[in-house]
């Protein structure tokens, strides 16, 4: 608490890194952060646990102006505690260019949401999504929803359990897609999926600068 009223405080920090922290008073301390400090832009609480308080971190993030950057990678306990209520704040922030959530288990109404984030956040320029287990089925929603976004420009999500039905819907994006210059998609994949021929989209595709489809 005595530091987070430093930072409320603090008219020049933009940048705040707070990773593998344990306090039960953490997603407080965060909502307060939020909704008083007005030059921080890059947030990373990537792998800091939220024992409760969850609710009141959201709601600040739903009407936070200044937050460009957020990384909520390996927060499993705040999407367990949350459902759907993050999301519903980063779809009505539309300041964020920089999203993170790997190693968050996303389930169909997260990815639900998540396409809509993706259709309707015009500011959101990088999205990591490795490690959300979203599958054939998910990866074929997030696919749709970039096929329509023009400022997106680097997407991973690789080790996602990804295989044919779900590659062939992305190949498909990346086709028409025209402002993804980066795109990773690291897989453990089947003997069909690491076979598949990607020569079509590289010369459909000229905006790409640097792809990753490494199958193990």
């Amino acid at each position: 608490p005595i530091v987070t009223r430093a930072l409320c405080e603090n008219r020049g920090i933009q940048e705040l890194y707070l990773r593998y922290l344990e306090c039960d008073t953490f997603g407080g301390c965060m909502a307060a952060l939020l909704e008083k400090n007005k030059t921080i832009t890059n947030l990373s609480i990537a792998d800091s646990s939220f024992h409760k308080e969850a609710t009141e971190f959201a709601s600040a993030l739903r009407w936070n102006t200044t937050l460009e950057s957020l990384d909520l990678n390996n927060q499993r306990n705040l999407w367990l505690r949350l459902k759907d209520q993050v999301f519903y704040s980063v779809l009505l922030n539309q300041k964020l260019r920089v999203l993170g959530l790997s190693y968050v288990l996303l389930n169909e109404s997260h990815l639900s949401l998540l396409v809509d984030v993706i259709r309707s956040n015009h500011k959101l320029e990088v999205l990591s999504l490795s490690y959300t287990q979203m599958g054939d089925s998910g990866s074929q929603k997030i696919a749709d929803a970039l096929k329509l976004n023009s400022t997106i420009y680097q997407v991973n999500l690789s080790y996602n359990q990804i295989l044919t039905e779900g590659l062939r819907a992305l190949a498909d994006m990346l086709r028409v897609n025209r402002s993804i210059v980066y795109f990773d998609l690291q897989e453990h994949g089947s003997l069909e999926t690491r076979n598949m021929d990607f020569s079509e989209i590289l010369k459909a595709n000229r905006v790409l600068k640097g792809m990753n489809f490494c199958f193990s």
